[in-house]
């Protein structure tokens, strides 16, 4: 479960990572893995660059899109829950 939604992550730098037509790709070389993630899940890899806090990237995402607060938050989590149990990201405070 995550701490707080003010806590702040960046992309781990042992992880190359492209984006193409809004998709994103995530090596893991030392486990061998990819991740893949789709449009929005590009959308906040792209928003965790060490200085948003998690509550602003999901104010951020709901102006963006068409989505409500209880199921954001449900998917979010558990998005964000993955990134940290793979070492995809590292918190910064």
């Amino acid at each position: 479960m995550l701490e707080s939604y003010e806590t702040i992550f960046k992309k781990s730098k042992n992880n190359p990572w492209q984006t193409i037509d809004f998709e994103t790709i995530i090596i893991d070389p030392t486990n061998k893995y990819s991740f893949e993630l789709n449009e929005l899940g590009s959308f906040i890899w792209g928003q965790l660059n060490g200085k948003n806090t998690l509550n602003q990237i999901i104010i951020t995402i709901l102006a963006d899109y068409d989505c409500t607060p209880d199921q954001l938050t449900t998917d979010f989590n558990s998005f964000i829950e993955k990134l940290i149990e793979n070492n995809l990201v590292e918190k910064v405070s």
